[in-house]
């Protein structure tokens, strides 16, 4: 048993002081090693890059690590002076918000270094307090309506707010079809114009850059349609589409085939049964179509016991044992060539050859066992060697001509939704 004093065990209160006296010493370490490299910077005249090294350090509640990062600063002669000569700098710089938001927050620790003049602090946080409202109207740091601005209470200004806005709107009406846009961003905007009102400036900006935005029909019904309802309507009727498809030679089933493909991208395409003045005529013209299929063919191989990894053979065959699987083989083929073609308005607006090989010969290894001396079997679930588990797992699946026949259909329907007019209706829908 440990000793005790007035009735506490010593031993685990000495095991405490020396894991905490450990961890003091490793800190104090890792506090001379950033010192060091701090040094390595002031060498360099990089005089931020070294505050940024040892800024935690001289806040620090441990009264050594404090005193040590404060004498790396003052074995130079001026540093504070360069220092805010540097953050002075990076002020004019800033490009972006959240570089002005890290920036403030650097400039706001430098309160609790005990070492620096608290006026210099503040003149430095009004410079940048200056400069973000200067830099958001002339869009050097291109503040949004998502932005956090929580830390520059100028720019809580109706002017200011105003610019962060018309700038949301410009990103927004600028957005790619194919990558896009800022749901996000759409739903602040949103926000700005329903707390402005609806008979202001920001409503009537808004409602002329909509059509430009590459808004989902879900994000139309959701966030657009409750402040602009009669955009949304004529925007969804604009975007609905009808589509009379029929194929040559006729082939119904084919149809009914391509046009279910539709029904989990869009709502808003119909496809209807009879020609129409406002629909989209697609046409499939079947070119070609053959089938080929390779009766199956299965046979045994056999692993001599001479072929067997040693390993294998020693821990899972009897002795003199053989490996035996079969191997089957297969094929199934399809051959086809469609021509699509997408009538609007008596005009062609889309013309395209679809032709293509689906399926392929197959081949693939089961009924894995090992046969003894005697001739008796016994179900295998092991490779005998590396070169025939390399064969068999190389193998691939059954092909079904059957399953090849049903991808077809895929196929053409992937190739209509490229047609201008679709793909657009399609990419809506979100």
């Amino acid at each position: 048993m440990g000793r005790k004093v007035n009735g506490i065990d010593l031993v685990p209160v000495v095991l405490v002081l020396l894991f905490v006296s450990g961890c003091t010493s490793a800190a104090h370490k890792l506090a001379e090693s950033r010192g060091a490299q701090a040094s390595t910077y002031l060498q360099r005249g990089l005089y931020l890059e070294a505050y940024e090294v040892i800024e935690y350090d001289l806040r620090s509640s441990d009264p050594v690590i404090r005193q040590s990062a404060q004498a790396v600063i003052d074995r130079v002669p001026g540093f504070w002076d360069h220092l805010f000569a540097n953050l002075a700098l990076s002020i004019t710089r800033l490009s972006s918000p959240p570089d002005a938001n890290t920036l403030y927050d650097r400039i706001s620790r430098l309160y609790d270094v005990p070492s620096i003049d608290r006026q210099r602090i503040t003149q430095l946080d009004s410079s940048l307090q200056q400069q973000v409202v200067s830099a958001n109207l002339t869009g050097q740091i291109p503040f949004t309506v998502t932005s956090d601005i929580s830390r520059f209470p100028a720019l809580n200004t109706a002017s200011a707010k105003s610019m962060m806005f018309e700038r949301s709107v410009t990103i927004l009406a600028s957005s790619p079809a194919s990558s896009g846009y800022d749901r996000y961003l759409l739903r602040k905007t949103m926000d700005y114009v329903d707390q402005e009102g609806r008979n202001t400036g920001a409503y009537a900006t808004l409602e002329r850059h909509l059509d430009q935005i590459p808004i989902s029909t879900g994000d139309l019904q959701a966030i657009v349609a409750p402040l602009y309802p009669s955009f949304v309507e004529r925007t969804l009727r604009t975007l609905a589409l009808k589509i009379f498809l029929t194929t040559d030679p006729k082939k119904r089933l084919l149809e009914e085939d391509v046009a279910s493909k539709f029904k989990s991208k869009s709502q808003l395409i119909q496809f209807v049964r009879e020609p129409a003045q406002d629909a989209l005529e697609i046409t499939i013209s079947e070119l070609q179509y053959e089938e080929r299929v390779d009766p199956e063919r299965t046979q045994t191989a056999l692993v001599d016991n001479l072929q067997v990894a040693p390993l294998v053979a020693v821990l899972t065959m009897p002795r003199g044992a053989s490996f035996l699987y079969d191997g089957t083989q297969g094929g199934a083929e399809v051959h086809f060539a469609y021509g699509i073609r997408a009538t609007q308005d008596g005009k062609v607006i889309f013309e395209k050859l679809l032709r293509e090989k689906l399926g392929d010969t197959y081949y693939y290894c089961s009924n894995a066992r090992v046969q003894n001396v005697y001739g008796g079997l016994s179900g295998a679930s092991f490779w005998p060697n590396a070169q025939v588990q390399t064969f068999c797992q190389q193998g691939r699946a059954r092909v079904d001509v059957t399953q090849l026949r049903e991808k077809i259909p895929e196929r053409l329907a992937a190739e209509i939704s490229s047609i201008p007019v679709i793909a657009n209706t399609v990419a809506r829908v979100k």
